[in-house]
This record gives C-alpha cells, sequence and structure tokens, in this order.
C-alpha cells in the first residue's frame, strides 16, 4: 500500500440518526487531486462484521488500476445498531451524497461516479442507488457496479 495514500473524513449522518461515519480516501500517489472520476465502495460483511479495513489493499490496488481514488464507507454495523440494513443503506446514501456535493474539495469528477459494493456491500450500494432514484438524485451517480449482491426477492 505504499503507492496510495489513505486518509479519513468524518461525515455525519443522516437526520434523525445520531453519531458519524468515518469515509475513507484513497489515492494512487502519483494522480493530482484534481477533477479525476471516483469510485465510491461499499465493503462486504452483510452489516454484521467485517470493517473496511479487511479492504483497504483491494481499495488500493483498484485506485491504482483504475486510475482514480476510491472511497471506502465505513457503514454502521449490527448488533451496535438496531435495523441495520436500513442505516447502513443510509450511511452508504449520505456518503455518496457528500462525494458528490464536495468533489471540488475531495479533487473529483463529480459528473464523473461510480458506486459498488461486494457482496453485503452490493446490496447497501444497490439500495443507496434506489434512495438516490426515488428522491431524484440518480444524476448523482453515473454508473453502478455490483459484485456478488446480497439480495434476495
Amino acid at each position: 500500500m505504499d503507492n496510495c495514500t489513505i486518509t479519513s473524513v468524518d461525515l455525519p449522518v443522516s437526520k434523525g440518526m445520531s453519531g458519524t461515519i468515518k469515509l475513507h480516501c484513497i489515492w494512487p500517489k502519483d494522480l493530482p487531486k484534481q477533477a479525476q472520476p471516483a469510485l465510491i465502495y461499499s465493503h462486504s460483511g452483510s452489516g454484521m462484521f467485517i470493517s473496511p479495513k479487511s479492504s483497504t489493499l483491494f481499495c488500493c490496488r483498484t485506485a491504482i488500476t483504475c486510475n482514480c481514488p476510491v472511497f471506502n464507507v465505513e457503514y454502521r454495523l449490527s448488533p451496535q445498531n438496531k435495523q441495520t440494513v436500513k442505516v447502513a443503506t443510509s450511511d452508504v446514501y449520505e456518503a455518496i451524497k457528500f462525494v458528490y456535493n464536495n468533489a471540488e474539495t475531495l479533487g473529483v469528477d463529480k459528473s464523473k461516479l461510480c458506486i459498488t459494493g461486494y457482496s453485503g456491500g452490493g446490496m447497501l450500494t444497490m439500495a443507496a442507488a434506489y434512495l438516490l432514484q426515488k428522491n431524484n438524485e440518480a444524476n448523482m451517480v453515473k454508473a453502478s457496479f455490483l459484485v456478488s449482491p446480497l439480495l434476495s426477492n
């Protein structure tokens, strides 16, 4: 991970909820922090275990391979939080909005945001995309890519 710079930002959570969430910003070292496409990633774990630290190496390699920053969402887990899926989905949704609304400060091109997630993170990514659509904010995301999403009918 010597080829990446990692910083973290504390984000407020949705109205009516308490606390903050962390957004880990992973940049390839040689990439200038100006108007870059960006990837917002939700880690696996089904909302119960696994921290984003377990995917830091993956995010760093992805940032280098794709030549873009990766924002790894540290959404809240259960059993600390009741209604885990609702809470975690809200956290991912808020992270997407934060990156979009602070794109210039973060050094990203807000017209080129992609969201992705693996397993339980894929489920949260899909649910956050649904909230964006429901709230007429789908234009914030250029593309979504779900990897083995945890879904049911």
